[in-house]
């Protein structure tokens, strides 16, 4: 209704402005003539068709009106009266129709009148769609783009399309979520518009796992699991999904990680830092030592300082309480750089001498230990 009381306002300061501009131009015959036999078109119309009349069909009638002056008669038409019968009425496209109301009263007129606007607005949305981003367009997207509108009206609009031989091009792919997609054949093949549903269902559903399992579970989403989200994935389909996603201003949060074992994970940067989801993946190893030596590595590559034992304690780390002992002794074993720093009473404290001299770990470990750093 708001969106109705709108354009019956802009169609009152339309006239209100044509008024001005033409206050002194008097009517003459033609534009007379004009007028008669426009308002005779929409009474045969009304009478005939039940339906309302555009507008721009009535532009054929005007013989010697200026091309001009022809929008401001038919507005003229519709506010004068000596033609009290016609009405306007006005559709979310901004076209403009004439009814007679011995024949169509208002509801039918501004109904009959939206459904050839909508059905127009629905296979300009699909066409365009298929020939600027080679997509085929889902239903929910066409409801919400067309104005919001409610499922029955949809599927009437869709089923008169399915019908109308002006838009036989128009084609319809169900994809696996059961959602309907639509594209024109004369921009898409059905092979191509079926990959195209599958793909975007598939993006819609991985980066909502994604998201989800980072901002409610604080954890990473391996992808291999995501396979699991649609029947027949083919090897290398949820990667090659992923990278596109990474890409995509839409999905940009969408980031990938390599484990150890080469196992990849997801996870949403807009729900977990980098450094958390590092710290993460390490804990996926399940390899204690190794958690332990690449978390020492990295305090004393980036911060630069000697790691406190008691940080693996937290379970973020993926360590188990009761073997960090031993895999600190695993690790001082294994991995060459990681040493132990000494002089630190009943704390222990690791650093890596890669990036860290033994005074380096010495100082930052002191410092730590006395509240300060």
């Amino acid at each position: 209704m708001a969106a109705k009381a709108a354009l019956a306002a802009q169609y009152q300061r339309d006239a209100s402005a044509a008024a001005h501009v033409y206050e002194e131009r008097p009517e003459t015959a033609a534009s007379k003539k004009f007028k008669d036999a426009a308002a005779k078109r929409v009474r045969s119309d009304s009478k005939k068709l039940e339906a309302p009349t555009r507008t721009d069909q009535l532009k054929e009638l005007a013989v010697d009106v200026p091309s001009e002056e022809i929008s401001w008669r038919l507005i003229e038409l519709a506010n004068d009266d000596s033609y009290g019968d016609i009405h306007p009425t006005y559709t979310f496209t901004g076209a403009t129709y004439l009814y007679c109301d011995k024949y169509v009263d208002v509801e039918t007129a501004e109904k009959l009148a939206r459904e050839p606007e909508l059905r127009a607005a629905l296979v300009k949305l699909i066409r365009d769609n298929a020939k600027d981003a080679a997509a085929p367009t889902a239903a929910d997207v066409l409801m919400r783009l067309s104005g919001g509108l409610e499922k029955a009206e949809f599927d009437t609009a869709m089923a008169a399309i399915s019908t109308d031989e002006t838009a036989s091009d128009i084609k319809s792919v169900l994809a696996f979520s059961g959602l309907v997609y639509y594209y024109s054949d004369a921009h898409l093949t059905e092979e191509q518009a079926a990959a195209k549903a599958r793909a975007v269902e598939l993006k819609v559903k991985i980066v909502v796992e994604i998201r989800a399992d980072s901002k409610f579970l604080a954890k990473l989403t391996p992808v291999a699991w995501l396979d699991t989200l649609a029947p027949d994935t083919q090897p290398g389909e949820i990667e090659a999904l992923l990278e596109q996603m990474m890409d995509d201003p839409a999905t940009i949060d969408v980031s990938v990680l390599t484990a150890k074992s080469g196992e990849k994970f997801a996870y949403s940067k807009a729900y977990m830092t980098e450094e958390y989801a590092t710290v993460l993946l390490r804990g996926e190893s399940h390899d204690a030592a190794y958690i332990i030596a690449e978390t020492v590595r990295e305090a004393a590559e980036v911060y630069p300082r000697a790691t406190d034992v008691q940080l693996f304690y937290y379970p973020a780390f993926g360590v188990d309480r009761h073997e960090i002992e031993g895999a600190v002794a695993r690790a001082l074993e294994l991995y060459e750089d990681i040493k132990l720093v000494p002089n630190t009473g009943d704390d222990v404290f690791l650093y890596s001498d890669r990036f860290l001299t033994a005074d380096q770990a010495q100082t930052t470990a002191d410092q730590q230990r006395h509240g300060d750093s």
